[in-house]
């Protein structure tokens, strides 16, 4: 998974929670960072978690940027501001979700496992 977080309290609480989840984790201060990192990995990623704001590269740019290198990444979007959630339902694709700051591991790793293994609900696909 590669992870954009400018703040790094978040960002040390996202590579705690993620690790004891036992995921594997790149890290990027930003989403420039993330992009290259992405890029070293070759997309041999499952996840692109980003903030939404941040210097440089936000993840809404970030996450077009990944996604024209691996069409159908998922993408799960933190951010803190309600505004910011109201843009992200207009312009994230299908299957991205967001994950509202502040919030526990334990909702991390929750919003983690969804968004990398949906199931459909009671009017999904059968």
């Amino acid at each position: 998974m590669v992870v954009a977080e400018d703040e790094s309290s978040v960002r040390t609480l996202v590579e705690r929670a993620l690790g004891q989840a036992g995921c594997g984790v790149q890290v990027g201060r930003d989403g420039e960072e993330a992009l290259a990192l992405a890029q070293r990995l070759q997309g041999r990623f499952d996840l692109l978690l980003t903030d939404v704001v941040m210097p440089r590269c936000g993840g809404l740019r970030l996450a077009t940027a990944v996604r024209e290198l691996w069409p159908g990444l998922r993408v799960l979007f933190m951010t803190g501001h309600s505004d910011e959630i109201r843009d992200l339902e207009a312009q994230r694709a299908p299957g991205d979700a967001v994950l509202v700051k502040p919030f526990l591991p334990q909702a991390l790793a929750s919003a983690v496992a969804r968004v990398l293994d949906p199931q459909p609900g009671p009017s999904g696909p059968r």
